[in-house]
């Protein structure tokens, strides 16, 4: 993407001083988990391979949205002991997607809101 600069010149748009944005969608297969195995109702998460953290803002809490087997869901990330991070699933998103824990599921997933990256 280019800007016009005040003279008419192109600049790539790093360079007129306005933050190129870029928006990261991942896809990835992965089983969903309980939060806390002890805790059979507790809340269902999906854990997030390491190697796309980055991509999709690092190891903090962000909004996300995306698809589990290509049905629209929504959730946060959270830190994992250990190094790991990890999505949270609602009871709701499971349902409708007709996924359950320890099923192995396609997952899509970018930053909610059109956050960049």
């Amino acid at each position: 993407m280019v800007e016009r600069g005040a003279s008419g010149e192109t600049m790539p748009l790093a360079e007129s001083g306005r933050a190129l944005m870029k928006w990261i969608m991942v896809l990835f297969h992965a089983r969903v988990r309980r939060w806390r195995q002890d805790k059979p109702g507790g809340l269902a998460v999906i854990d997030i391979p390491l190697d796309l953290v980055t991509e999709l803002g690092g190891r903090r809490q962000m909004r996300m949205a995306g698809s589990l087997n290509g049905v629209p869901f929504a959730g946060s990330t959270m830190l994992v002991a250990g190094g790991g991070f990890c999505v949270g699933v609602s009871r709701a998103a499971l349902q409708a997607s007709g996924v359950s824990v320890g099923d192995e599921v396609e997952v899509q997933l970018e930053r909610a809101n059109g956050e960049p990256a």
